[in-house]
């Protein structure tokens, strides 16, 4: 888990959470100047924040496409990218095991 926590962020550009960044108040970790749970991107906040930087880039809808490969969307067209967007929030959100960040490594890798 902190092996993928760490690649991810290398990968995405963020800070990769040190010893020192830790705030001894609160005991989070500060990436990008904001406070998470140690960059735990399997956390509910920690999805949310690799959502959020995974819509931020241009291959979003690549990566998209990527999970749902085997399904047969309709043409290609505003509505798929729509629906597509959508469905991805129960199925990768929900899981509290990491698929998320697995699957976001995956592509950033260049292995899905």
């Amino acid at each position: 888990m902190t092996d993928i926590n760490k690649r991810l962020c290398e990968l995405l550009g963020c800070d990769v959470p040190r010893p020192k960044d830790i705030c001894p108040t609160c005991g989070k970790t500060n990436t990008d100047g904001k406070f998470i749970d140690g960059a735990d991107f399997f956390s509910e906040k920690g999805r949310i924040d690799l959502l959020k930087r995974m819509v931020a880039r241009n291959d979003y809808y690549r990566f998209l496409f990527s999970l749902y490969d085997s399904f047969e969307w309709p043409a290609e067209s505003e509505y798929q990218q729509v629906m597509m967007q959508k469905s991805i929030l129960v199925e990768y959100i929900l899981d509290d095991n990491g698929a998320l960040a697995r699957a976001v490594l995956e592509f950033l890798e260049g292995k899905a």
